[in-house]
């Protein structure tokens, strides 16, 4: 794990012009797709019915557009589109459409909204909830939005700046409204919350609010927006990336480009199982389907979702392929799922030597007839077990510990049965070790043992399955799941806990625990739920696993506040899962690669609510053979006199994205394969101070294509000379929570002054970057370069520094520095 965490990425992309250093393109350069409800009324019509009107208010963009009320007065079992028609502007840029119908007195109706504008179709589905409207559900209804309509930073005096921001929010229907800036100097530690001040009406549906404070001319600043109307929140976090102004950032940030509340969350529902590995979250619901959430790396999660390839989930997504699962159990970066018609099914589970499937979800071969499974696979190496419905374990890959329980050391590529194992009812197998649990609440175990994690009493391993000391009437038993964890923790029938592994030979109960219904085990930590429903941690706790508020290790059982009512638990390395008796799941601990789930990647010392994207179709929509959806927020990321940098939201798929079209002004220019959380893509060999219109259109596998992207159009720069610059990339090791970089431009040149210049967040999550300027001479440039946390802390690549050439490629070790987009 520590070479794991230790490991980075460093990349240059070279262009002609310093790349821009705002966070979104100008309102010029960027179209803006908007389709929101703005009110839905009822009023008297006669003694049966009433009249129904809606208005919506949408975008002005493109040339043929048409809005639609797409309505349902049977809960949502069939639909009618009804047409809306032109009303009125409603402010410079919008435009209010209107429709009119009636319905019943003791009638409802819940509906949707479709805006289509050129062939492309826009949705306001009320965050995936619909609308509702009529007997029972009131005769009003209103949307609720908060987004950012800029922030400026001005002179104020020889070290202090202005910072305005101004806030564009929904002029909801209330007698309290409050709109706050939360923001924050040092990186996240501690945020403040400062009131902003009615400034004015921003159009008849909309108010803007204002803010002035300041900050220092050497500091940053990072912050979102929080709406408060009769004491309801709403919030704009820029997509859960914040909003940064200030020295490293400069003086000015413009909002989103789409409503904020378009990305909002509601808790996930309906799980019955929770597991987690490394930085990765699962979650079984009781529709037989699977979600994910956190990291990708290694491909965890995998392509069946292109937005998120080797990055990160911040919210649970549904994974394709997997339905009728009856349980599921992970490995390093591996899963298995167990399915009800007896057929296992895994992701990066290696069957030794010669398997090239394993990256791909598939149904593993040669077994069958299966009730439970668990894994130790991470990549090419681990093992994998299997509990038949009989009773018999079966065991495949690689063996060097004996940990397939044959009595020997040889892996197998086929599935082979554990030897005198019977009457078994579930397995763990983690590392080079393996466990079962017989019906008869025994535990026996088999593989290596230098951590104790057998539980014999001794550090001697075995090649066949031997007695665990001391263990009778166990009910469950769980394991760490990481590719060196040896923790092991058991219950007992009676609701004693007893631990063992991590150095500890023999199990040992856990003192003053009792009543406990659910364990699970981290790398350094447990958790155990009782009866009434609350959940104690005991162990590291480092990152906040322990839920307790603090990050202070604690050798005893404590409760973990703020969560009742918790059914069962999962641990990660060093977060912590619950899920409670309603089918919804909270989480606490590190949080950096999303593995919390709540849309962020900020750690959490206390629990919070794990919630999906409901907007977009992750939890409802089966991806089979479909069209790709469409590539969003297709904008301007850079241009120079000659070229134009392009960036898009990246499109989903069932079959996995094979291509991005990029169109000129209606023609193909060229396509990509980029699959980077943001797409990008270079157009060159433009005409200086030109107009063009892009366009994108994702193609998948199957040859399957998805409706154009929105259009941008840019004007190149005018012609004029500009140093070359690169843009630098860099992968923030653990523990790291900002990053400069000291370079300089050839062997022998002079270094930046220590400890370099800062670096900033970037557009993915993980990696920071820093636009340099490679100076004005024409040739090659040797660019060579070392990183720190402005603490103390280098990372020098092993002291051999990182190193390339302005052109093509130059790879050293622990390190490589090539063209394009982060590797990971």
């Amino acid at each position: 794990m520590t070479k794991r965490l230790k490991a980075l990425t460093f990349m240059l992309v070279f262009a002609v012009a310093f790349t821009s250093m705002g966070f979104l393109a100008s309102p010029a350069e960027a179209a803006v797709n908007n389709v929101k409800l703005y009110s839905a009324l009822l009023s008297y019509r006669d003694a049966n019915s009433k009249n129904i009107t809606i208005n919506v208010e949408v975008d002005n963009i493109g040339a043929s557009k048409a809005v639609a009320i797409a309505a349902s007065g049977n809960g949502g079992q069939t639909w009618s589109e009804i047409p809306a028609a032109y009303d009125s502007a409603a402010s410079a840029t919008t435009e209010l459409w209107k429709m009119t119908s009636f319905i019943m007195n003791n009638e409802s109706v819940m509906f949707k909204i479709k805006y289509t504008v050129n062939g492309q179709t826009y949705w306001d589905t009320n965050n995936g909830k619909n609308y509702i409207i009529g007997s029972g559900s009131g005769d009003a209804v209103k949307p609720r939005s908060v987004k950012l309509s800029g922030a400026k930073l001005t002179y104020r005096d020889a070290s202090t700046k202005h910072v305005d921001v101004n806030v564009k929010v929904d002029n909801l229907a209330g007698t309290n409204k409050q709109v706050f800036v939360v923001s924050t100097t040092n990186g996240g530690q501690t945020w403040s919350e400062i009131p902003a001040a009615y400034d004015k009406a921003g159009s008849t549906t909309t108010d803007i609010w204002t803010l002035r404070s300041f900050i220092g001319n050497n500091e940053n600043a990072e912050f979102k927006l929080k709406y408060v109307v009769d004491g309801q929140t709403y919030w704009d976090a820029n997509y859960s990336q914040n909003y940064y102004i200030g020295k490293d950032y400069g003086d000015e940030v413009s909002g989103n480009t789409v409503q904020a509340d378009e990305f909002s969350y509601t808790p996930l529902r309906g799980a019955v199982q929770v597991t987690a590995n490394w930085e990765t979250s699962y979650a079984l619901k009781s529709d037989g389907t699977v979600v994910v959430w956190g990291s990708s790396e290694n491909n965890t999660i995998w392509n069946f979702l292109t937005e998120f390839p080797d990055v990160v989930a911040y919210r649970p997504i549904k994974m394709s392929g997997l339905y009728g699962v009856s349980k599921i159990n992970v490995g390093y970066n591996a899963l298995v799922a167990v399915k009800t018609d007896g057929t296992v099914w895994g992701r990066n589970i290696s069957y030794g030597a010669g398997d090239t499937n394993h990256y791909s979800l598939r149904q593993l071969p040669n077994i069958s007839g299966v009730k439970d499974a668990d894994t130790s696979s991470y990549s090419t190496s681990g093992h994998t077990l299997f509990v038949k419905t009989d009773g018999t374990v079966w065991g495949v890959g690689n063996n060097y510990s004996g940990q397939l329980g044959v009595g020997n050391s040889a892996p197998y590529s086929t599935p082979v049965q554990v030897q005198g194992l019977t009457n078994v009812k579930s397995v763990i197998a983690k590392k080079d070790s393996s466990l079962a649990l017989k019906n008869d609440g025994t535990v026996w175990a088999w593989g290596d043992n230098a951590h104790g994690q057998l539980g014999t009493g001794n550090t001697q391993g075995t090649y066949s399955p031997t007695q665990s000391v001391g263990l009778s009437n166990i009910v469950e038993l769980n394991s760490s799941t990481v590719q060196y964890g040896s923790l092991r923790i058991a219950r007992k029938a009676d609701g004693t806990v007893w631990t063992w592994g991590g150095g500890v030979t023999t199990p040992t109960q856990v003192s003053g625990l009792t009543g406990v219904t659910s364990v699970a085990a981290g790398s350094y930590h447990y958790i155990a739920v009782k009866s009434d429903g609350t959940v104690w941690t005991w162990g590291e706790n480092s990152r906040g696993q322990l839920g307790n508020g603090t990050t202070v290790d604690s050798s005893v059982p404590q409760q973990v506040k703020g969560i009742s009512k918790v059914k069962t638990v999962g641990a990660g390395e060093y977060h912590s899962l619950a899920m409670r008796e309603d089918g919804t799941v909270m989480a606490w601990g590190f949080g950096q690669t999303g593995q919390l789930g709540n849309g962020s990647k900020l750690s959490r010392l206390t629990p919070v609510v794990v919630g999906t994207d409901a907007k977009l179709p992750y939890d409802t929509v089966e991806w089979n053979n479909q069209t790709p959806s469409t590539p969003l927020h297709l904008s301007v990321r850079s241009k120079t006199n000659t070229s134009v940098n392009l960036t898009w939201h990246t499109s989903l798929d069932d079959t996995g994205i094979q291509r991005y079209e990029v169109y000129q002004n209606g023609a193909l220019y060229n396509s990509t394969t980029e699959r980077a959380i943001y797409s990008s893509f270079a157009v060159t060999d433009l005409t200086p101070n030109q107009t063009y219109t892009f366009a994108v259109v994702a193609v998948d596998t199957a040859g399957n294509r998805s409706s154009v992207s929105n259009p941008v159009t840019v004007t190149t720069n005018a012609s004029t000379t500009v140093n070359p610059a690169a843009t630098v990339y860099y992968k923030l090791p653990a523990g790291w929570t900002q990053a400069y970089m000291h370079y300089r431009l050839s062997s022998g040149a002079t270094w930046t002054n220590t400890p370099g210049i800062k670096m900033r967040p970037s557009e993915i999550p993980g990696y920071w970057k820093l636009d340099a300027d490679l100076g004005a001479a024409a040739g090659t440039y040797i660019f060579e370069a070392i990183f720190n946390n402005g603490a103390g802390t280098w990372d020098i690549n092993s002291g051999q520094y990182y190193k390339s050439f302005y052109v093509g490629y130059s790879t050293v070790a622990n390190g490589t520095v090539s063209g394009g987009t982060p590797l990971r």
